[in-house]
């Protein structure tokens, strides 16, 4: 479990910038096997950051996958989430082969657009001589 972690960039030489409000996150193992090895772990991560005015802040965290114990599904896994996306995809393709959601298009000829000027100029001198001082 441990050497998937160190295969990650992330962890083995950092994130360059990390923004407010921004998170990073990965899916690195799946609980559901061997649980009461992967419960018993402990990594301990480093974490270092510069602040705005150049202060470096370094801190190390613990994570102890114990706190898991009886816990019965966190999250989501990717797989399911990929199966459910390509679920929507038969229904996606049969709406654009039948037409069903269809887009709108308008179409505008070069009549239309100078007949639409013509009657915004003359909205515009309506409204600018309503406006007017007498």
């Amino acid at each position: 479990m441990l050497g998937r972690l160190g295969e990650l960039n992330a962890f083995s030489s950092g994130i360059a910038h990390l923004g407010p409000n921004q998170e990073f996150f990965s899916f690195w193992t799946q609980m559901t096997e061997d649980f009461k090895d992967k419960v018993a772990t402990k990594i301990r991560v480093r974490s270092s950051c510069k602040g705005g005015i150049g202060i470096v802040y370094d801190r190390q965290h613990l994570l102890d996958l114990s706190e898991l114990k009886g816990v019965s599904r966190i999250g989501e896994p990717p797989l399911l989430k990929i199966a459910k996306s390509l679920g929507d995809l038969p229904k996606d393709i049969q709406h654009l082969a039948t037409g069903f959601n269809k887009p709108t298009v308008n179409v505008f000829t070069h009549e239309d657009r100078e007949r639409e000027r013509k009657e915004w100029e003359k909205r515009r001198a309506h409204e600018r001589a309503q406006r007017a001082p007498e």
